[in-house]
């Protein structure tokens, strides 16, 4: 299954040019950084537009989120860009051979910075190169790279980003306004504030600041 196929998740959810209920469900083998444990990222990523959904426990402490890829002709509908990110995905596979997919959130659209978003980009990039582990240092705002040392006999072991991604993903995308997810999320009125063009955000200043928060 290659990228220019243009029916696969990877084309339908990229970023847009200028079907049941997945409710308390968790997204399995699809990870944060720091959810991932040790291991390798892949090189090669995609793109897609999503929408988190957070999940809370009975206090409202966040849990968890699920991502719902969304079709690009959804992505600009104004009851749903509110509440979108951009998420790069890439395959994955932990040192016990594990495969599945990793992600990082990219910037807002406003082109604010982000001491996490920009420490993503930094470990991703040296999870690919070498093995180890996502960790967060809430006093910094920031993740960093724990290398390992060995263990990349694996690498050859890696799975394709685009079947990672049609296999995990496929059953959580959104691909039209009656979907019952979307429906569920407009209801619910669940969003992310995003940061007023120009403003400077740090990790405790992010509307995201639980914890095990996913950034």
């Amino acid at each position: 299954m290659g990228e220019n196929n243009q029916n696969s998740i990877s084309n339908r959810c990229a970023p847009a040019a200028k079907p049941a209920s997945q409710q308390g469900q968790q997204q399995p083998n699809v990870c944060s950084l720091t959810q991932m444990g040790a291991g390798l990222a892949g090189r090669d990523g995609r793109i897609l537009v999503c929408w988190p959904e957070r999940l809370s426990d009975n206090q409202g402490n966040f849990q968890d989120e699920i991502l719902h890829p969304v079709i690009g002709d959804l992505q600009t509908d104004p009851r749903i860009t509110a509440s979108v990110r951009e998420v790069e995905f890439r395959a994955a596979i932990t040192t016990d051979r594990k495969p599945g997919l990793v992600y990082r959130k990219l910037p807002y659209s406003t082109g604010a910075p982000n001491s996490w978003t920009s420490s993503a980009e930094t470990v991703i990039k040296l999870m690919a190169e070498s093995c180890g582990r996502a960790r967060s240092d809430h006093n910094a705002g920031a993740y960093y790279f724990e290398p390992l040392n060995g263990a990349t006999e694996f690498a050859s072991s890696m799975p394709d980003v685009d079947i990672m991604i049609e296999e995990l993903l496929g059953d959580y995308v959104i691909d039209h306004l009656d979907h019952p997810t979307l429906q569920r999320l407009l209801h619910q009125g669940q969003q992310y504030d995003k940061p007023q063009s120009g403003q400077v955000t740090t990790g405790a200043e992010s509307a995201e600041v639980d914890d095990d928060e996913v950034y």
